[in-house]
């Protein structure tokens, strides 16, 4: 069977291989719903407010690239646009990748089945920062509070974000604060190796991209 490129990766471009033939974006049907617009809450549910090009892949393991997609974190589901309806998927999603509407070579990658840890379940979706035999994951979240404003008696509803990181090691999830004590603590089979890397490179691991950078370092040695 011929070849096909299906794209993957964050913050620079990564490419596999893949046996199976890409479906095509017109042979996809979904569910018909109506986008939430929440009029009366500040804030959008959405990663990206607008329509982002995407790819994604079935859990029975078709692929559909270039298709238009959102991602409603607030719900942790994506959806996709068809002959401009919004569309639920009607079979479960394993993977998706969104392409950065500001920087087209960065593609975010979210992937569910991992283990059930605190409020989140096997059909949570993490941003996966790093792949490997150690998985750097990144949770968004966003929730409805209550605020009010300066000057003012009525209360308005809004949206506010929030990320948790976490490693998939050896089988389990482990909740990572962004933090070097606390990744060489969940990572110590390699804890000296990784120490001299840290201290190295200057790394004080407070970022995605330092994280990313010390998680792969570890899955190479």
């Amino acid at each position: 069977m011929k070849k096909k490129l299906f794209i993957t990766g964050i913050l620079t471009l990564f490419i596999f291989q893949t046996q199976a033939q890409i479906a095509v974006t017109a042979d996809i049907n979904g569910i018909p719903i109506e986008t939430k617009s929440n009029s009366n809450i500040k804030g959008s549910r959405y990663l990206y407010e607008n329509w982002t090009k995407g790819h994604v892949l079935q859990k029975d393991k078709k692929y559909y690239n270039d298709m238009e997609l959102k991602y409603d974190v607030l719900d942790d589901y994506p959806i996709f646009k068809k002959q401009e309806k919004a569309l639920a998927f009607r079979f479960p999603i394993q993977e998706f990748q969104l392409i950065s509407p500001k920087t087209p070579t960065a593609i975010s990658i979210f992937r569910n089945g991992f283990p059930a840890v605190g409020t989140h379940n096997d059909k949570s979706y993490y941003q996966v920062l790093a792949d490997g035999k150690t998985i750097l994951l990144k949770k968004h979240n966003k929730s409805i509070v209550e605020s009010t404003q300066y000057g003012e008696a009525k209360k308005q509803e809004v949206l506010t974000d929030s990320q948790q990181y976490y490693l998939f090691h050896n089988g389990e999830m482990i909740k990572l604060k962004a933090d070097k004590n606390a990744l060489l603590k969940a990572l110590g089979d390699k804890q000296k190796e990784l120490n001299q890397f840290i201290t190295d490179q200057d790394l004080k691991a407070k970022s995605d991209q330092q994280l990313i950078k010390i998680v792969n370092y570890y899955n190479g040695i």
